[in-house]
């Protein structure tokens, strides 16, 4: 990430996450962050959203790869961050969330998987309650640098 900002801090979390949320519903899963890596993202969020900052004490998921979260030293991921095993080609585990996030993951696949890993998602989501959240690159058909492609 280097410098640039952590999504949460341009996208309006209060009025299209946490203004809807209902601590009632997918038992209480505010945030899931799908492939988040050691957690980057959902650290950025928590320092930001958390009880504090009016996050309500929703429950904030990392889905990642046995191997990565293993990886994850002591200390390094706020306590209340609940860390799942999950493979995002496989039925999404967590039902009901209010939002669902992936970074940089669907530009690694290939449309035929990228429609299986945003099927497993819709599959698990509420309608009118859930939020789908993608940062992504997007990148024009032609001229792109190898560093970006």
């Amino acid at each position: 990430m280097g410098t640039r900002e952590y999504w949460c801090d341009w996208y309006d979390v209060q009025g299209r996450l946490l203004d809807g949320f209902d601590k009632g519903k997918g038992d209480g899963v505010l945030l899931v962050d799908i492939g988040g890596g050691k957690g980057h993202d959902l650290q950025a969020f928590d320092e930001r959203f958390g009880a504090e900052g009016n996050g309500k004490e929703g429950v904030l998921v990392l889905q990642e790869m046995k191997e990565v979260l293993q990886g994850i030293g002591e200390g390094d991921l706020d306590a209340k961050a609940m860390k799942m095993v999950y493979d995002f080609f496989t039925p999404q585990r967590v039902k009901g969330a209010r939002a669902y996030f992936l970074h940089h993951i669907l530009h690694d696949w290939s449309d035929k998987y990228c429609h299986l890993i945003l099927k497993n998602i819709r599959e698990a989501m509420t309608p009118g309650y859930s939020k789908l959240l993608i940062h992504n690159l997007v990148l024009p058909d032609t001229g792109t640098s190898e560093i970006q492609a």
